[in-house]
């Protein structure tokens, strides 16, 4: 629509923006300047308004955008189509501190919503949007009258259009004082004929929406603007965002996780981050900051003032094998630039992360988050790109480590209950460390300090470590005994039991013994303890299927309550391939969702058919991610082909929601959406199952563990 020459000012004459010289503030409408004002930055361009002529974000204003295709929500009345061609349909234009209106997203009295987030009032919704506005910046913009939260109508800002780390040159347009549907009006004549037939020809796809579905409504207002927006945005990743920032010699700040309060919390939980004191560049953290300083070790990882242990232990257990860590870096070198880019699979979808360099420090200049023994930065980094995809530093504390084992890896998780079938748990755990699978552990309970009754035992109750081995351990005498092999992450703090690093236990094993299952005795958090004393202790395992070459390959697809998806994949070499559904995580919510995980996600129906219409494999669950535990245990070897997909999502409460489809395995895979009927013989076998009857193929059901 835009072509590839498309700049804020082709964008203000289409939609009617007045552009504002960039010496004044850039508020936006939904907030002035002083309600954004931020004493963190205050020696930041953000704190300047990203308008400082002396700042480097200034010669980035040409090709910065920030937008985001999450953030936006369909006008509430008046044409859509209308809408493209007239100014006044999206009620107020772009604008806000960071974003399209408020904070994030469209804006305007009646267009496309209020923003969303920490600022924001919902999307638009005058009856039950996209959330409630969290601040006195939010209902005033895009809502007649607060909204209540929904679990299921809120989207988190990890999907962007393009490119995800840029923003527009100017956001100080002004608002419309009121929507009014505009009359039918022909498409200016700086639009392409043919991106309008184009965008007519995906009001048409949609034709069938809901018009009272505000869900439905706002994904047509995704799709539509999505492919306005394709043809400027695509190509400014990673690459060229570093090119032109060398030609200008500038350094890079992500406006879409900028280094601002609303990257750390909640207006109302911002009080627990009073000892951040700035938000700083690498280059003013580290005397020589590099991205890797040797060689990669799990003890580099340092805990800092978050409870988010699971998060070390899990970094640590990928970095038992350095090359796996380097695998999430898509930049393996430290630049003067200050951008980074990493892929992390969210929401069952491939996602390039961009991150700029700017850390929250402490009052000793110290990342105040996680952080490392040195002057490395892949600490820092995978920290920072996890918050971003949670929308902030806050939303990390307190998750679990099965998902976040299958965001960094792309690989199926399985967790394991310690009081259940331990032989074969103790098993499985033997088999994970003969094929380099990664293996994380935990204790029950919550860490409360001195009162904890497992630091008796040098255990910290409600806490994540790595577990890295499980060996039978021949003695002296000819017996054996069950050793499990395991790291806190906080490289300190270790098991005084039987086993512990100086028990006398270890005199009745050799040495050659003791060297072939790494014993050693150091304060560095690592230790052995017995297999029945852990099961004692700790209350699971969880397995990450870990293969070196496997990658993961998924998209996001959206579907409604009552609506079957079918999919054509195409599987590049023989292999054994293991396919995923996933649904948005409820860690990304406020703590008052997340009691009860299974009131969140939604019972989902998955199987594979080969081109005959012969079910190779069915299972059925209510998870985040959605495995089959028998082929993770049994793997299915796929032939190099084409096979047919079938996805239903059966969404709480009449929803309309996104899902990821995925699969991890030697070759990435093709996924093309299809209609039902050129599913031919899948459509038929699946046919009782969306009826709720038991289909004639064999189905698994996934337990929730």
């Amino acid at each position: 629509m835009f072509g590839q020459n498309f700049n804020i000012a082709d964008l203000n004459s289409k939609f009617g923006m007045s552009a504002q010289p960039p010496s004044q503030p850039r508020s936006g409408f939904g907030a002035n300047s002083s309600q954004l004002s931020n004493p963190l930055t205050a020696n930041t361009p953000q704190s300047r308004g990203r308008d400082d002529t002396a700042s480097s974000t200034h010669n980035m204003q040409d090709f910065r955008m920030n937008f985001n295709i999450d953030s936006i929500s369909a006008p509430r009345q008046g044409n859509f189509k209308d809408s493209l061609s007239n100014p006044m349909s999206f009620g107020g234009g772009f604008g806000g501190s960071s974003g399209f209106g408020g904070q994030g997203g469209f804006g305007g009295s009646s267009g496309f919503g209020g923003g969303y987030g920490n600022y924001g009032g919902g999307f638009g919704s005058n009856t039950g949007g996209f959330g409630a506005p969290s601040s006195n910046l939010g209902g005033q913009y895009g809502l007649n009258k607060p909204s209540q939260p929904s679990s299921y109508n809120y989207q988190p800002t990890s999907a962007p259009i393009g490119n995800q780390n840029v923003y527009f040159a100017n956001k100080n347009t002004k608002m419309a004082d009121q929507f009014v549907a505009p009359p039918p009006q022909k498409p200016t004549p700086s639009f392409d004929t043919n991106q309008h037939k184009q965008i007519e020809n995906i009001m048409k796809q949609h034709s069938d929406v809901d018009k009272g579905d505000m869900m439905d409504k706002a994904h047509l207002g995704k799709v539509i603007y999505s492919a306005a927006l394709s043809s400027s945005s695509t190509s400014q990743k990673y690459d060229k965002l570093l090119a032109d920032l060398k030609r200008t010699n500038s350094k890079f700040t992500d406006s879409d996780f900028p280094p601002e309060k609303s990257s750390l919390a909640t207006p109302d939980k911002l009080g627990s981050y009073r000892d951040i004191v700035a938000w700083k560049r690498a280059s003013e953290i580290f005397k020589k900051p590099c991205l890797y300083e040797g060689a990669i070790e799990p003890n580099d990882i340092l805990q800092g003032n978050m409870g988010d242990c699971y998060l070390l232990s899990t970094l640590a257990a990928i970095a038992e094998n350095p090359d796996r860590i380097r695998r999430i870096f898509l930049t393996q070198n430290y630049n003067e630039q200050g951008i980074y880019a990493l892929n992390i699979v969210w929401r069952g979808a491939n996602r390039e992360v961009i991150l700029d360099d700017y850390f929250p420090v402490d009052k000793k200049n110290e990342p105040y988050f996680l952080k490392s023994k040195n002057n490395e930065l892949w600490v820092v980094l995978l920290e920072k790109a996890w918050a971003k995809l949670h929308r902030n530093y806050d939303r990390l504390d307190g998750q679990l480590t099965k998902e976040t084992l299958h965001d960094f890896t792309g690989a199926p998780v399985r967790s394991y209950r310690t009081n259940k079938d331990q032989q074969q748990l103790w098993q499985k755990m033997v088999d994970a460390d003969k094929k380099n699978f990664i293996m994380t552990t935990g204790t029950e309970g919550e860490d409360v300090g001195a009162g904890d009754p497992l630091r008796k035992f040098g255990l910290v109750s409600g806490h994540a470590y790595t577990l890295i081995g499980a060996n039978e351990v021949r003695l002296n005498n000819g017996q054996t005994v069950q050793l499990v092999q395991v790291r806190n992450p906080w490289g300190e703090f270790e098991w005084s039991g039987k086993w512990s690093d100086k028990d006398s236990l270890w005199n009745n094993v050799s040495q050659s013994e003791k060297n072939r299952i790494g014993y050693s005795v150091e304060d560095d958090g690592t230790f052995f303890l017995e297999y029945r004393d852990m099961l004692e202790y700790f209350d699971g395992v969880q397995i990450c299927y870990y293969h070196d070459g496997f990658v993961y390959s998924g998209q996001e697809f959206r579907s409604s309550s009552t609506e079957s998806k079918y999919f054509e994949i195409k599987i590049p070499q023989t292999g054994n391939y293991y396919f995923n559904v996933s649904q948005i995580s409820i860690r990304i919510f406020d703590e008052d969702y997340q009691d009860n995980p299974n009131s969140h996600y939604s019972d989902t129906k998955f199987c594979i058919a080969d081109q005959s219409g012969k079910i190779l494999q069915g299972y059925y669950g209510k998870k985040r991610d959605l495995y089959s535990c028998k082929y993770i245990d049994n793997p299915f070897q796929f032939q190099a082909g084409t096979y047919q997909v079938f996805v239903r999502v059966n969404w709480q409460k009449g929803a309309t929601h996104s899902f990821g489809l995925g699969a991890y395995g030697p070759g990435k895979i093709e996924i093309k959406e299809i209609n039902k009927s050129q599913a031919g013989n899948l459509s038929n076998a699946v046919a009782p199952w969306e009826q709720n009857r038991y289909p004639q193929f064999e189905i698994e059901q996934i337990a929730v563990i």
